[in-house]
């Protein structure tokens, strides 16, 4: 698939899962946790393969940037750059969606097995005049979410979720192996200023990207553009 089909629909699939997440806010009786946020993130994008050429889209630094925070979605963006000159933007949101028997409540406290999908684009540029490197996964997964409400006003959640998918790139034309664990914490309190709330939340995110290839086929196929990622980001914000 070329590139910019995949990123078109990496778009679409980011777009959709914020609309849905609106729309369920919208007819929902339990008008639930919306908002926005800023951003810092410690990045740790680490080269993997076997090819010298691929340790130019190494990134390891500090980045910002903005996030939407809803009942069922996180969608961010994080930014950095430094002085070699080098850059890295990831673009991604994750949806989450319990069913009814995977969903145990108790008074305050509530747990579930959610199905999770993670549309995600991450650019990373070289030194001087090489190609910067676009890649775009779609991972599906499953995993465990706790909430907990503090009195009528506060709550906190943590979630993780392990997950799997392909990969692609406009670099290496073929579509690779990707899986990951996000997880997260974050406490919200409600009617901090009039009708808007405060939010702050940690998330991690473990992401192997093997751009060219499964490593299950690696006699047959080169392994030139894989990377482990590690990402911290911390988040504040509003909602309502």
């Amino acid at each position: 698939m070329h590139e910019n089909a995949r990123r078109s629909s990496l778009a679409a699939l980011l777009l959709m899962l914020i609309s849905t997440e609106i729309a369920a806010q919208n007819w929902s009786s339990d008008r639930g946790r919306q908002g926005g946020g800023f951003s810092i993130g410690i990045i740790d994008h680490a080269y993997a393969g076997s090819q010298t050429t691929g340790e130019l889209y190494d990134y390891q630094g500090v980045g910002f940037g903005l996030s939407y925070l809803g009942r069922q979605v996180r969608a961010s963006l994080l930014f950095a750059s430094s002085a070699e000159p080098r850059t890295f933007l990831d673009i991604s949101a994750v949806g989450w969606l319990a069913p009814s028997f995977a969903r145990i409540k108790r008074q305050n406290t509530s747990l579930s097995a959610p199905l999770a999908v993670l549309a995600a684009w991450r650019r990373t540029s070289a030194e001087k005049n090489v190609a910067p490197l676009g890649a775009s996964a779609l991972l599906f997964g499953a995993g465990g979410e706790w909430v907990q409400s503090i009195g009528d006003r506060a709550g906190l959640e943590l979630r993780a979720i392990p997950l799997i998918g392909i990969t692609g790139s406009q670099i290496a034309d073929a579509v690779g192996f990707s899986w990951a664990v996000d997880t997260e914490m974050r406490f919200f309190i409600a009617e901090v200023f009039s009708r808007f709330g405060l939010t702050l939340g940690y998330m991690f995110r473990y992401q192997l990207w093997n751009i060219n290839g499964s490593r299950a086929f690696a006699d047959s196929v080169d392994e030139v553009y894989d990377y482990d990622s590690r990402v911290h980001a911390l988040s504040a914000g509003v909602w309502f």
